[in-house]
């Protein structure tokens, strides 16, 4: 898993709780 891969996924998951909250 490339650092890339993983910072894209902080990235949407922080995104997706920014819209639930």
């Amino acid at each position: 898993m490339s650092i890339l891969h993983i910072l894209i996924h902080i990235m949407i998951y922080h995104n997706y709780l920014l819209h639930k909250a």
